[in-house]
Protein backbone atom coordinates (compact mmCIF):
# COMPACT_ATOMS: atom_id res chain seq x y z
CA UNK A 1 0.00 0.00 0.00
CA UNK A 2 0.96 3.61 -0.60
CA UNK A 3 1.87 5.68 2.30
CA UNK A 4 2.21 9.47 2.40
CA UNK A 5 4.27 11.31 4.83
CA UNK A 6 4.31 14.62 5.47
CA UNK A 7 6.57 16.85 7.06
CA UNK A 8 8.20 19.92 7.33
CA UNK A 9 11.57 19.95 7.67
CA UNK A 10 14.93 22.31 6.99
CA UNK A 11 16.24 22.52 3.92
CA UNK A 12 18.90 20.54 5.22
CA UNK A 13 17.26 17.38 6.21
CA UNK A 14 15.28 17.51 3.02
CA UNK A 15 18.51 17.55 1.56
CA UNK A 16 19.74 14.39 3.38
CA UNK A 17 15.61 12.75 2.88
CA UNK A 18 16.45 13.22 -1.06
CA UNK A 19 19.64 10.58 -0.91
CA UNK A 20 17.22 7.88 -0.34
CA UNK A 21 15.02 7.90 -3.30
CA UNK A 22 15.04 4.60 -3.65
CA UNK A 23 13.07 3.65 -0.87
CA UNK A 24 9.92 6.32 -2.24
CA UNK A 25 9.73 9.62 -3.72
CA UNK A 26 10.31 12.51 -2.21
CA UNK A 27 8.53 16.00 -3.27
CA UNK A 28 9.30 19.31 -1.53
CA UNK A 29 6.45 22.28 -1.84
CA UNK A 30 7.81 25.76 -1.75
CA UNK A 31 5.69 28.49 -0.92
CA UNK A 32 7.47 31.76 -0.68
CA UNK A 33 4.72 34.03 0.37
CA UNK A 34 4.61 31.80 3.64
CA UNK A 35 7.80 31.37 4.01
CA UNK A 36 6.83 27.60 4.43
CA UNK A 37 8.00 24.54 2.76
CA UNK A 38 5.90 21.15 3.10
CA UNK A 39 7.84 17.75 2.24
CA UNK A 40 5.71 14.91 1.10
CA UNK A 41 7.26 11.92 0.96
CA UNK A 42 5.28 8.79 -0.72
CA UNK A 43 6.35 5.55 -0.14
CA UNK A 44 5.60 1.85 -0.49
CA UNK A 45 8.67 1.29 2.22
CA UNK A 46 6.78 2.94 5.13
CA UNK A 47 9.01 1.16 7.87
CA UNK A 48 11.93 2.50 6.69
CA UNK A 49 10.61 6.24 6.69
CA UNK A 50 9.14 5.86 10.35
CA UNK A 51 12.71 4.27 11.47
CA UNK A 52 14.06 7.69 9.30
CA UNK A 53 11.98 10.15 10.65
CA UNK A 54 11.69 8.76 14.45
CA UNK A 55 16.06 8.59 14.21
CA UNK A 56 15.62 12.43 13.07
CA UNK A 57 13.38 13.51 15.37
CA UNK A 58 11.04 14.93 13.02
CA UNK A 59 7.27 15.36 13.40
CA UNK A 60 5.47 14.30 10.64
CA UNK A 61 2.09 12.73 9.40
CA UNK A 62 1.37 9.47 7.92
CA UNK A 63 -1.92 8.75 6.12
CA UNK A 64 -2.46 5.73 3.39
CA UNK A 65 -2.29 7.53 -0.31
CA UNK A 66 -5.91 7.34 -0.95
CA UNK A 67 -5.50 10.22 -4.42
CA UNK A 68 -5.55 7.89 -7.35
CA UNK A 69 -6.03 11.18 -9.62
CA UNK A 70 -2.71 13.37 -7.29
CA UNK A 71 -1.42 13.98 -10.86
CA UNK A 72 -4.62 15.95 -11.82
CA UNK A 73 -4.84 17.85 -8.84
CA UNK A 74 -1.30 18.79 -9.09
CA UNK A 75 -2.56 20.39 -12.00
CA UNK A 76 -4.80 21.98 -10.62
CA UNK A 77 -2.74 23.81 -8.05
CA UNK A 78 -0.02 24.56 -10.80
CA UNK A 79 -0.08 28.53 -11.13
CA UNK A 80 1.92 29.68 -14.22
CA UNK A 81 5.12 31.92 -12.98
CA UNK A 82 7.86 33.88 -14.83
CA UNK A 83 11.77 33.12 -14.26
CA UNK A 84 13.53 35.70 -16.49
CA UNK A 85 12.08 35.33 -19.89
CA UNK A 86 10.58 32.10 -19.67
CA UNK A 87 7.00 32.07 -18.67
CA UNK A 88 6.13 28.53 -16.86
CA UNK A 89 2.46 27.20 -16.89
CA UNK A 90 0.90 23.97 -17.11
CA UNK A 91 0.37 22.25 -20.12
CA UNK A 92 -3.45 21.68 -19.82
CA UNK A 93 -4.10 25.40 -18.41
CA UNK A 94 -4.69 28.38 -21.37
CA UNK A 95 -3.46 31.51 -19.55
CA UNK A 96 -2.41 34.24 -21.86
CA UNK A 97 1.50 34.51 -22.85
CA UNK A 98 2.91 38.19 -21.69
CA UNK A 99 4.13 40.21 -24.27
CA UNK A 100 8.01 39.18 -25.18
CA UNK A 101 8.57 36.55 -23.18
CA UNK A 102 9.11 32.62 -24.17
CA UNK A 103 6.09 30.02 -23.08
CA UNK A 104 7.57 26.67 -21.54
CA UNK A 105 4.42 24.07 -21.36
CA UNK A 106 5.26 21.77 -18.84
CA UNK A 107 3.81 18.30 -17.30
CA UNK A 108 5.93 17.58 -14.17
CA UNK A 109 3.97 14.17 -14.00
CA UNK A 110 6.13 12.69 -10.89
CA UNK A 111 10.15 14.30 -12.28
CA UNK A 112 11.42 16.88 -10.47
CA UNK A 113 12.14 20.38 -12.12
CA UNK A 114 8.97 22.26 -13.31
CA UNK A 115 11.13 25.58 -12.46
CA UNK A 116 9.31 26.79 -9.23
CA UNK A 117 12.56 25.45 -7.27
CA UNK A 118 14.92 27.99 -6.23
CA UNK A 119 18.14 25.45 -7.50
CA UNK A 120 16.20 25.13 -11.07
CA UNK A 121 15.82 28.77 -11.40
CA UNK A 122 19.50 29.67 -10.07
CA UNK A 123 20.24 27.21 -13.35
CA UNK A 124 18.22 28.98 -15.81
CA UNK A 125 19.62 32.21 -14.82
CA UNK A 126 23.20 30.80 -15.05
CA UNK A 127 22.78 29.69 -18.56
CA UNK A 128 21.24 33.27 -19.34
CA UNK A 129 24.62 34.43 -18.47
CA UNK A 130 26.54 31.64 -21.05
CA UNK A 131 23.69 33.00 -23.96
CA UNK A 132 25.83 35.28 -26.04
CA UNK A 133 28.51 31.83 -26.61
CA UNK A 134 28.71 29.21 -29.71
CA UNK A 135 28.14 26.98 -27.34
CA UNK A 136 28.07 23.57 -29.05
CA UNK A 137 27.14 21.17 -26.97
CA UNK A 138 25.43 20.75 -22.96
CA UNK A 139 25.06 17.87 -21.30
CA UNK A 140 22.24 18.06 -19.01
CA UNK A 141 22.37 15.40 -15.80
CA UNK A 142 19.51 14.80 -13.81
CA UNK A 143 17.24 16.37 -15.97
CA UNK A 144 13.87 15.54 -14.51
CA UNK A 145 11.45 17.77 -16.59
CA UNK A 146 13.57 18.33 -19.11
CA UNK A 147 13.14 22.32 -18.38
CA UNK A 148 17.43 23.00 -18.06
CA UNK A 149 17.53 21.20 -21.32
CA UNK A 150 14.92 23.19 -22.83
CA UNK A 151 16.58 26.29 -21.57
CA UNK A 152 19.62 25.19 -23.48
CA UNK A 153 17.83 23.86 -26.50
CA UNK A 154 16.05 27.52 -27.19
CA UNK A 155 19.25 29.48 -26.52
CA UNK A 156 21.48 27.33 -28.74
CA UNK A 157 19.05 25.93 -31.50
CA UNK A 158 21.89 24.08 -33.33
CA UNK A 159 24.05 22.43 -30.67
CA UNK A 160 24.37 18.83 -29.87
CA UNK A 161 21.94 18.59 -26.37
CA UNK A 162 22.12 15.31 -24.48
CA UNK A 163 19.93 14.99 -21.21
CA UNK A 164 19.75 12.26 -19.25
CA UNK A 165 18.13 10.79 -15.54
CA UNK A 166 18.40 7.70 -13.91
CA UNK A 167 14.75 7.57 -13.47
CA UNK A 168 13.39 6.65 -16.70
CA UNK A 169 9.50 7.58 -16.07
CA UNK A 170 11.91 11.14 -16.01
CA UNK A 171 12.67 10.99 -19.57
CA UNK A 172 9.28 9.89 -21.15
CA UNK A 173 8.31 12.78 -18.89
CA UNK A 174 11.15 15.20 -20.83
CA UNK A 175 10.85 13.30 -24.12
CA UNK A 176 6.96 15.27 -24.10
CA UNK A 177 7.48 18.22 -22.39
CA UNK A 178 9.96 18.92 -25.44
CA UNK A 179 7.59 17.77 -28.12
CA UNK A 180 4.80 20.00 -26.87
CA UNK A 181 6.85 22.67 -26.79
CA UNK A 182 7.84 22.43 -30.70
CA UNK A 183 11.80 21.96 -29.59
CA UNK A 184 14.33 19.59 -31.82
CA UNK A 185 14.49 16.73 -29.83
CA UNK A 186 17.88 16.23 -28.07
CA UNK A 187 19.51 12.83 -27.80
CA UNK A 188 17.86 11.26 -24.27
CA UNK A 189 19.89 8.89 -21.99
CA UNK A 190 18.63 6.33 -18.95
CA UNK A 191 21.44 6.63 -17.12
CA UNK A 192 23.00 7.29 -13.92
CA UNK A 193 25.86 10.50 -13.97
CA UNK A 194 27.47 9.67 -16.80
CA UNK A 195 27.61 6.64 -17.35
CA UNK A 196 26.10 5.50 -20.92
CA UNK A 197 27.57 4.87 -24.16
CA UNK A 198 25.88 7.87 -25.91
CA UNK A 199 26.67 10.60 -23.09
CA UNK A 200 30.59 8.93 -23.49
CA UNK A 201 30.15 9.35 -27.29
CA UNK A 202 29.03 13.01 -27.32
CA UNK A 203 31.60 14.10 -24.94
CA UNK A 204 33.06 16.37 -23.93
CA UNK A 205 30.81 18.38 -23.85
CA UNK A 206 30.68 23.07 -23.85
CA UNK A 207 28.54 22.81 -20.95
CA UNK A 208 27.48 20.30 -18.34
CA UNK A 209 24.78 21.42 -16.44
CA UNK A 210 23.85 19.12 -13.08
CA UNK A 211 21.28 20.58 -10.28
CA UNK A 212 21.36 17.60 -8.42
CA UNK A 213 22.46 16.68 -4.73
CA UNK A 214 25.16 17.63 -3.18
CA UNK A 215 26.89 14.02 -2.36
CA UNK A 216 26.38 13.23 -6.04
CA UNK A 217 28.03 16.53 -6.74
CA UNK A 218 31.10 15.95 -4.49
CA UNK A 219 30.87 12.37 -6.43
CA UNK A 220 31.01 13.45 -9.98
CA UNK A 221 34.06 16.21 -9.14
CA UNK A 222 36.91 14.27 -10.43
CA UNK A 223 34.95 12.76 -13.32
CA UNK A 224 33.92 16.03 -14.82
CA UNK A 225 36.79 16.90 -16.22
CA UNK A 226 36.87 14.24 -18.44
CA UNK A 227 33.25 15.10 -20.02
CA UNK A 228 33.18 18.90 -19.21
CA UNK A 229 35.53 21.09 -21.28
CA UNK A 230 34.31 24.14 -20.73
CA UNK A 231 31.93 25.58 -18.23
CA UNK A 232 29.74 23.51 -15.52
CA UNK A 233 26.90 24.62 -13.89
CA UNK A 234 26.09 23.01 -10.53
CA UNK A 235 22.87 23.30 -8.06
CA UNK A 236 21.13 21.35 -5.72
CA UNK A 237 23.61 22.97 -3.00
CA UNK A 238 22.60 24.64 0.38
CA UNK A 239 24.28 27.45 0.72
CA UNK A 240 26.43 26.14 3.59
CA UNK A 241 27.47 23.50 0.90
CA UNK A 242 28.49 25.76 -2.31
CA UNK A 243 31.70 26.03 -0.34
CA UNK A 244 32.80 22.68 -0.10
CA UNK A 245 32.38 21.89 -3.74
CA UNK A 246 33.66 25.42 -4.56
CA UNK A 247 37.16 23.34 -3.00
CA UNK A 248 36.38 20.26 -3.94
CA UNK A 249 35.88 21.42 -7.78
CA UNK A 250 38.83 23.80 -8.06
CA UNK A 251 41.14 20.74 -6.94
CA UNK A 252 39.49 18.64 -9.89
CA UNK A 253 40.68 21.68 -12.36
CA UNK A 254 37.62 24.17 -12.70
CA UNK A 255 37.15 27.43 -10.94
CA UNK A 256 33.72 29.25 -9.86
CA UNK A 257 32.92 32.18 -11.81
CA UNK A 258 29.74 33.27 -10.65
CA UNK A 259 27.66 32.11 -7.13
CA UNK A 260 23.64 32.99 -7.17
CA UNK A 261 22.62 32.43 -3.57
CA UNK A 262 18.82 32.43 -2.97
CA UNK A 263 17.10 31.61 0.35
CA UNK A 264 18.92 28.89 1.72
CA UNK A 265 19.63 27.62 -1.61
CA UNK A 266 22.78 28.22 -4.06
CA UNK A 267 23.98 27.44 -7.61
CA UNK A 268 27.30 27.68 -8.99
CA UNK A 269 29.27 28.53 -12.88
CA UNK A 270 32.32 27.11 -13.22
CA UNK A 271 35.13 27.73 -15.56
CA UNK A 272 37.45 25.12 -16.49
CA UNK A 273 41.43 25.85 -16.21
Amino acid sequence: MLVVFTLQPNPEIFEYLGQFSEYGVVTLDVDDKKNDNTCQIYSEQPAFWRAKLQELNLEYEEAPFANPDYLKQNEMDFEPFMVGQYFICHENHNHPTPHDTVRFNINAGTAFGTGRHATTQICMELLGELAVLPIQSVFDCGTGTGILGMVARHQWPKARIVIGDNDPIAIDNARTNFAQNHLPKPIYCVAKGFNHPLIIKNAPFDVVIANILYPVLHQLAPICRQYCQNFLLLSGLLSQQADLITRRYRANGFETIHRIDSGDWAGLLLARV
